[in-house]
């Protein structure tokens, strides 16, 4: 396929999002887009001042529901511009902002009319963002304009580099490679109008509570003795996938060796861990592996890192856990970077007597670190390394409470029973083996 030119993205995917008006004000580097604008079939009106310019932008969204755009040049363009993106904001009408830059390779140099306008739009706007590939820039004009119309309307800013506005690519780049198979119908829920569609076009968006929306779908289907078909090519597919799987990873489910894979460790948890626990996962691959070896019968019995993935929060969620359900066994999977995040709190737990039951996966690293430690750790040791085989569980008895040291997969089963028996604070420091990964997967995203 032909390359296609940032400026030309900019304009025709506007277009398609139908943004039909355009006011501004050209100079470096912006110019290229208001031409394509017009080639694009969107009314170009240029202005004398870009504070007029933005009040234009948002009262065409006013009058239409559509976002009108406003184009400014860099720096003391982006700035006038501002009290637009207030007004827009404030008053809730629809407006995308384009601001130009410098090149992005000149950040920090002091390039021409040189600012930090993602910054300083933010306050005023709903969405910000700078470009930073041109075959993004259909992702970023449907993500601002979807945040300008959805929710509470009001303003977005998208920053474009001279780079980005000149360079091209070729067409065929241009979209995300599809992650679904082409007939798949999408129906999404989110409490966030903004964030239906985010990923993936949707058939069918259902904003609010989840809760209240299930229960309106289950009410509607009451009546309607729906089942999705067993003998589906999706289902046989599901049930392939799962069936791969388990035949995938039931060799290291039955592996006794010493050190414990984290497989064969999580098996004994999960047969150990009680149905109504509430599970707190931390760690890399302690908590993805975890999230498909422990299993949760009910809603909001499960903690992790979640989707923004913070280390750090695990002994934080075991007090908390601990405190309002104060009649519920509380477990704790760590692994021995991430309970080195928070690990003091097992002064707090003993302290309290809060009866949590904490099991350190360790590996001596954040992933494998070195079987034995090395000589002029200084000059030797790798960056990922921790020391292997610490002694965790010394340090939850030197708080009061119990502790456990296991090095063979054997042994795991009865020390958890001894540490859920006890009526205080317990560790389980298992030793897991550094030669132990997560399962590969087939797509890179899934990770």
């Amino acid at each position: 396929m032909s390359d296609v030119d940032g400026a030309t993205l900019v304009a025709r995917s506007l277009k398609k999002q139908g943004v039909d008006f355009m006011f501004g004000i050209v100079g470096f580097p912006v110019g290229p887009i208001a031409v394509a604008a017009q080639k694009e079939g969107i009314t170009y009106v240029g202005m004398r001042n870009e504070q007029s310019a933005s009040y234009a932008a948002q009262a065409v969204g006013y009058l239409t529901g559509r976002p009108g755009a406003c184009l400014v040049v860099s720096g003391p363009g982006v700035v006038h511009a501002l009290a637009g993106l207030a007004n827009a904001q404030q008053n809730r009408w629809p407006m995308v902002l384009i601001g130009g830059a410098s090149e992005s390779w000149r950040n920090g140099m002091g390039a021409f009319q040189e600012e930090r306008q993602v910054l300083i739009t933010t306050p005023f706007c709903k969405f910000a963002h700078a470009v930073e590939h041109v075959h993004r820039i259909p992702f970023y004009v449907e993500m601002a304009v979807r945040n300008s119309i959805y929710g509470a309307p009001g303003a977005s800013y998208l920053d474009m580099p001279d780079d980005i506005i000149t360079g091209k690519v070729d067409e065929s780049r241009v979209e995300e490679p599809p992650r679904f198979n082409k007939n798949v119908r999408i129906v999404q829920l989110d409490i966030a109008a903004e964030s239906i569609g985010q990923n993936a076009p949707t058939e069918v968006g259902l904003v609010g509570d989840g809760k209240a929306i299930v229960a309106q779908i289950n009410e509607a289907l009451r009546k309607r003795e729906w089942v999705f078909p067993a003998d589906s090519p999706w289902h046989a597919a599901i049930a392939e996938k799962a069936a791969a799987n388990a035949t995938q990873i039931a060799p290291q489910l039955a592996d006794d060796q010493a050190p414990a894979n984290y497989y064969r460790a999580l098996k004994d948890v999960a047969a150990w861990a009680p149905d109504d626990a509430i599970i707190i996962g931390e760690g890399a691959s302690t908590m993805d592996i975890g999230r498909t070896q422990l299993m949760n019968s009910k809603a909001r019995h499960r903690l992790d890192a979640g989707s923004y993935g913070t280390m750090g929060i695990g002994m934080g969620f075991v007090i908390a856990a601990a405190v309002v359900h104060p009649n519920k066994p509380i477990i704790s999977v760590s692994g021995d970077s991430a309970i080195g995040f928070s690990g003091m709190e097992m002064e707090t737990a003993c302290r309290y007597q809060l009866p949590v039951k904490i099991v350190v996966f360790n590996n001596g690293g954040i992933g494998p670190g070195h079987a034995k430690h090395p000589d002029n750790p200084l000059q030797n040791l790798k960056p990922n390394a921790l020391i292997y085989g610490a002694r965790y569980d010394r340090m939850m008895e030197a708080f009061g409470g119990k502790g456990w040291f296991v090095e063979n997969p054997k042994d795991l089963r009865n020390a958890l029973d001894q540490a859920m028996a006890f009526r205080g604070p317990a560790l389980v420091n298992v030793m897991i083996s550094q030669e132990s990964v997560r399962k590969p997967q087939q797509f890179k995203w899934h990770s």
